[in-house]
């Protein structure tokens, strides 16, 4: 039997629908992107993001 859908109360901008689901206690440990041999979940995506942003004086 298919599991139900996670359903997200964000806004439908990228940053917000990746920060609702980097919050979410089921959607956080997915993983959201790949790249070679380098994945990343939605929180630790989120997370990188933020400390970038930081980084370069964003935010």
């Amino acid at each position: 039997m298919p599991s139900e859908p996670l359903l997200f109360d964000a806004d439908m901008s990228l940053s917000s629908q990746i920060r609702a689901r980097a919050e979410h206690p089921e959607a956080a440990g997915k993983m959201f992107l790949r790249e070679h041999d380098r994945t990343w979940t939605y929180k630790e995506f989120r997370d990188e993001s933020v400390r970038m942003a930081h980084f370069c004086g964003v935010g």
